[in-house]
């Protein structure tokens, strides 16, 4: 919206290569993270709905998917902020989209020990271990 807004106008950066690129790549991430978490979700139901309880894989690609669609969404508000120039430091919906971003990643699901974690049961680091909340328990 802000992007259509802009273009046409005199110099719009908008309308720049270099922009179509950016915006390219960031509907690419946004999209492949979306597909990622909802991939996982849909085994997850599975699962849940024969019965069964969720595997120590399940549980740690759910939270490796939620990690990785906070930070990937935060990356994409960043090319927002790149590029929406004034818009982006005034109030209004940009504003309050980055402010929100900022917010997610700062959720402990989104702290460098889950994702250290993650790391450490898919490596078979602790291949033996299950997840206590947020916490990989040998």
């Amino acid at each position: 919206m802000v992007a259509a807004a802009k273009s046409g106008t005199r110099n719009a950066a908008v309308d720049t290569a270099q922009f179509h690129a950016e915006y390219a790549t960031a509907e690419a991430k946004l999209r492949s993270a979306r597909a990622w978490a909802m991939e996982v979700w849909r085994g997850i139901e599975g699962t849940l709905d024969a019965g069964d309880l969720t595997s120590a894989e399940q549980d740690t690609l759910l939270r490796l998917a939620l990690n990785h669609a906070t930070w990937t969404v935060q990356d994409v508000g960043q090319t927002v902020h790149r590029w929406a120039g004034t818009a982006a430091i005034r109030r209004g919906p940009i504003d309050r989209f980055l402010r929100d971003l900022g917010t997610g990643t700062q959720h402990i699901t989104s702290s460098p020990t889950v994702l250290q974690n993650c790391g450490k049961w898919l490596s078979g680091a602790q291949r033996q271990a299950h997840w206590e909340f947020l916490d990989l328990t040998p």
